[in-house]
């Protein structure tokens, strides 16, 4: 029970092992800070980090909000672990497929204006951040550039059932409601996700498209 392991630890019978790195975190925290400091303008008040070892899996630093004993910006909730829809960073999964299907950097998406089928009698027309149009656009460029339109045809391209079962494989555990509950906005961020997944997914990138330690 619990006054045998405390006991255990007592005598120094029981040794823990964390792979959490106390220096990192902390530098992680104040750079965060630093960060939020910078959006005060914007509204924005917290923060969550996540950093890997893609190598191992190993989680050397989780930071679930700036001031955990802060109640005003709900401190003590862990953002790390809570869904949230992750926005353009789900874009690489979407164009990942698509290669898994046969498509290469070099595939050619026209990023103008382009109406998409929503299922309903309202359609899908997605814009790009910039409110602009590039015209032709090869995959490597459309990524690099973080276009919109070319990663919601990505999608419609690859399926969305496919994209969802990529994401699942590579450490995506939510997603789950259905194919009928997503739709081509999903690859513009457009599902909830936990910021621990995503970065297990960017972990799994960086290791060659192997997942190890989750």
């Amino acid at each position: 029970g619990a006054e045998a392991a405390a006991e255990l630890v007592n005598r120094g019978g029981l040794k823990i092992y964390t792979t959490l790195d106390l220096a990192l975190d902390d530098q992680i925290r104040a750079i965060a800070n630093r960060q939020i400091a910078t959006l005060q303008n914007k509204k924005v008040n917290n923060a969550s980090v996540v950093v890997i070892k893609p190598e191992t899996g190993e989680l050397l630093s989780m930071l679930g909000s700036l001031d955990y004993y802060n109640d005003g910006i709900d401190g003590k909730f862990n953002v790390a672990t809570a869904l949230r829809q992750p926005g353009s960073s789900f874009k690489p999964i979407t164009y990942i497929e698509l290669l898994r299907q046969g498509g290469s950097a070099a595939t050619l998406f026209w990023d103008t204006r382009t109406t998409f089928p929503s299922g309903s009698d309202i359609p899908y027309i997605p814009e790009n951040y910039d409110r602009k149009y590039h015209g032709p656009s090869r995959m490597r460029e459309s990524l690099a550039r973080s276009y919109n339109i070319p990663a919601v045809e990505a999608m419609q391209r690859a399926g969305i059932g496919n994209v969802l079962r990529m994401a699942h494989k590579l450490g995506i555990t939510d997603l789950d409601r259905g194919l009928e509950f997503y739709g081509l906005a999903l690859s513009l961020g457009g599902g909830e996700v936990k910021l621990l997944d995503m970065a297990y997914v960017y972990s799994t990138f960086a290791n060659g498209g192997s997942m190890v330690g989750v």
